[in-house]
């Protein structure tokens, strides 16, 4: 029954839920149903890693059974359905989202039962990005050597800076970046600096030495597989 409701959570999507280990040399994701909770905080009743663009495959998730006894039988289910639903989805990539009504509500109601909502991602500052959720499982739920293909490169819309002396290091490691590519991992693109003619440097940062009152350009490329995007920035030591 549980498994049927959660099937049915998914629909249209192309993820498969069984019951049983499947006989494949495949990567597949693993939900443990049972138990009570092991984190030290209440009303968790499950815990997923959040595998943005999907691309471990093998991703390992909880979800704690105990913690709904007590409830009427129908409600017992159905929540559980959901608890699944919702775990599974952060490992396919998808965020909590505000919406009563939508299964990526942070909080497990009978109410939130669709991916088909959109709403505020939790927990970003003002203005918070929308997400609609059925729209991430879509895009994910493909191997991860398909979603690793399409993938897009970053978006690079600042850069974060510190100095010593006359040296300034600017890295892409900022706060607006990070807010600007909420689904991935910066860490996971490779980049190269351009400056004043001197040979690349690769990383994800650059240090250069100013003269004083003095001011650079430098072009950060964000590399993926045959993808490229240049980006320029005018500089000065911070």
């Amino acid at each position: 029954m549980i498994a049927e409701q959660v099937r049915s959570l998914y629909a249209g999507i192309d993820v498969e839920f069984v019951t049983e280990k499947p006989d494949t040399k495949e990567p597949v994701t693993v939900m443990h149903i049972d138990g009570k909770s092991f984190i030290p905080r209440p009303g968790v009743v499950g815990r997923a890693p959040l595998d943005f663009d999907n691309l471990n495959g093998s991703d390992i998730g909880f979800v704690f059974s105990q913690e709904f006894r007590g409830r009427i039988d129908g409600e017992a289910v159905t929540l559980l359905s959901q608890v699944i639903a919702h775990e599974t989805a952060h490992a396919l990539g998808v965020l909590h989202i505000e919406n009563e009504k939508a299964i990526m509500f942070p909080n497990a109601t009978v109410l939130s039962n669709s991916f088909d909502e959109e709403g505020p991602i939790s927990g970003v500052k003002d203005p918070p990005p929308v997400e609609r959720s059925l729209d991430v499982l879509v895009k994910n739920a493909v191997t991860a050597a398909a979603q690793e293909s399409v993938k897009s490169l970053r978006k690079i819309v600042n850069l974060s800076t510190r100095s010593k002396g006359n040296i300034g290091q600017f890295s892409v490691f900022d706060l607006k970046n990070i807010e600007a590519n909420l689904r991935y991992r910066l860490g996971d693109f490779e980049y190269v600096w351009s400056y004043g003619g001197l040979e690349p440097v690769l990383g994800t940062s650059i240090r250069i030495a100013f003269n004083e009152g003095e001011e650079a350009e430098i072009h950060p490329t964000v590399k993926s597989g045959t993808k490229s995007e240049n980006y320029d920035f005018r500089v000065k030591k911070p």
